[in-house]
């Protein structure tokens, strides 16, 4: 059967058998089974193509792909992290978006701040100062850069927001519950939380955060943290538990300067 096949795809040629074989898949008749077989072990046959990357020349892996009958040259793994990055700079703002960066604030990026600023993101951070010092927008744009890097499990989010959305699972028809919220928010490999410390301190908000940052600070998860308080003032206004967590896990960065929101 098979020297059958080869004789027929020597006159037909590649592009007719494979345009054959897709036809005779579609049907999918009984009686071309055995060519449609044949056809796949033949081509299997072919020479492969050399295991290196038409891109960069490094080892990249070769399959043999059924529906075009020919063996295909993937991309290395640098060229393909090569590809995910430009993807990810070139839709960086509706990224950003999704990761819940306010519109405010897609335009952060780090080489707006003085040069000590830019080596940070690598450490989980706590950001203080007072208002209008540009704590929030530093917080964005170190996301940013996170970001960029290839890091991906990542989220921004006020703190008042998240206290708000956990009590919504309150209501009787929430198809979320506590638990599943503070599990979500304490795996997040790179948490961004803004404005520590402006939320009502009630019971219920000081418990809640403190089985957050506590789970965050057990997991070893890179957390950050902007507040107009530094870690002394929190302390007295949440809960030297919670304050104690973010000293122990994060580097303090004290923000100085002008309220740039006032015009004048």
């Amino acid at each position: 059967m098979k020297e059958s096949v080869r004789s027929w795809i020597r006159i037909e040629g590649h592009e007719k058998a494979v345009e054959n074989f897709k036809e005779k898949v579609k049907q999918n008749e009984p009686g071309w089974r055995w060519f449609i077989e044949d056809l796949i072990e033949i081509f299997r046959d072919t020479p492969k193509p050399a295991p290196f990357c038409l891109a960069c020349n490094n080892p990249a892996t070769i399959s043999f792909s059924r529906s075009s009958l020919k063996w295909e040259l993937d991309s290395c793994p640098v060229c393909r992290e090569k590809h995910r990055l430009e993807t990810i700079k070139k839709n960086i703002r509706p990224l950003l978006i999704k990761k819940g960066v306010p519109q405010l604030f897609l335009g952060a990026e780090i080489n707006q701040f003085p040069s000590k600023y830019r080596s940070l993101g690598g450490n989980s951070l706590f950001i203080t100062g007072d208002r209008g010092v540009g704590k929030t927008h530093l917080l964005a744009a170190v996301m940013r850069e996170v970001f960029l890097s290839g890091l991906e499990d990542l989220f921004f989010i006020p703190v008042t927001e998240l206290l708000l959305k956990i009590r919504s699972t309150f209501q009787k028809d929430s198809a979320e519950d506590e638990e599943g919220i503070l599990k979500k928010f304490g795996s997040i490999e790179f948490l961004f939380l803004d404005d520590l410390g402006v939320e009502k301190t009630t019971e219920w908000a000081l418990q809640t955060l403190y089985v957050l940052i506590d789970r965050r600070y057990r997991e070893m998860k890179k957390t950050f943290i902007t507040s107009n308080l530094t870690l002394d003032e929190l302390s007295t206004k949440l809960d030297d538990r919670i304050t104690s967590r973010i000293a122990g896990m994060c580097e303090v960065v004290v923000m100085k300067g002008k309220d740039r929101r006032i015009k004048k």
